[in-house]
Order: C-alpha cells, then structure tokens, then sequence
C-alpha cells in the first residue's frame, strides 16, 4: 500500500505518530525557552532588562498557546495493532493526562 493511498498519513508523507511526535517536540522547545526567560527575569537586576524579559515571556507565552492549539487533534486514538502501537498510544495517553492535570491546576 503506498502512503499517499493510507489515511494514517498526511499530504506530506508523514505518519501520525511523526506529526504527533513533531507536535511534542515544538511544545518542549517553546516551553523550555519560557523556562530560560523566567530564570533569566529572576535574575535579571536592572529594571529595562526585567522589562525586556517579560515582553519575550509575554510573546513566548502567546507562542505556547498557538502551538498547543495547533498540536491538539481531534482524532480518537486509533485502534492498536502492533506491540510498538499500543506502546506509542500509552505513551500518547500519558502525556494528554499530564497536559490535562497541568492544564486544570493553572486555571
């Protein structure tokens, strides 16, 4: 069966288990980027520097919530088929719990 003929992949070739795994990873960088900021802003000592910090913040954290919306799908888990399936649909559902939980505590 070629790729472009299978629904599990998209107009580009890539599987949803690569998108959902590129999804994670640009997740990852922009929240470890607002980690840096945060640490550099409680440590920063002039007042144009705090500043400064906390507009990249600001723009980091409108880059986080662009990104979160677009990485969310609204496909049901697929039915697993393989060991290494079921292992990568266990590893999705542990992460969309801690999103979850994380998600219900700041709000």
């Amino acid at each position: 069966m070629r790729r472009e003929a299978d629904p599990e992949y998209d107009e580009r070739g890539r599987s949803g288990v690569k998108q959902a795994r590129e999804a994670q990873l640009r997740l990852a960088a922009v929240v470890g980027e607002i980690e840096g900021l945060y640490t550099a802003w409680l440590r920063a000592r002039g007042p144009a520097r705090r500043r400064r910090l906390l507009l990249e913040l600001a723009t980091a954290g409108t880059k986080l919530a662009t990104e979160s919306a677009r990485a969310t799908t609204p496909e049901p888990y697929q039915l697993p088929r393989t060991r290494r399936t079921r292992r990568t649909l266990a590893a999705q559902r542990g992460a969309d719990w801690l999103t979850d939980r994380f998600d219900d505590a700041e709000q």
